[in-house]
């Protein structure tokens, strides 16, 4: 049976995260880039992710909706949510986590 990505649109890119430690499953990912525009293309995986903005301002665009975060922001994705991100305002510095669910 298809997930909820799948059957939202199947061409969309799943991204396999790869945890670096099966028992816990959370991962780290911190971005920095200097240039305003597309930042990371259309995707969806399994696992949650907290992004938290420290510099800058990007969007991100959901199923749901495109939220601006800014410093000091954080934003939720569900599972399963195709989304991506657009740098508005930059530099910006970006960290996202992963976090596997059981």
């Amino acid at each position: 049976m298809k997930n909820t990505a799948e059957a939202y649109n199947p061409s969309v890119l799943h991204e396999e995260i790869v945890m670096p430690n099966a028992d816990l499953p959370i991962n780290f990912i911190e971005h920095h880039r200097d240039a305003t525009g597309p930042f990371c293309i259309l995707h969806w995986h399994s696992e949650i992710e907290l992004a938290y903005v420290s510099q800058g301002v990007v969007a991100v665009n959901c199923n749901s909706g495109t939220v601006e975060a800014g410093p000091g922001d954080m934003v939720f994705i569900n599972s399963n949510e195709p989304h991506d991100y657009h740098i508005l305002a930059a530099p910006i510095e970006l960290f996202c986590c992963t976090i596997g669910l059981p």
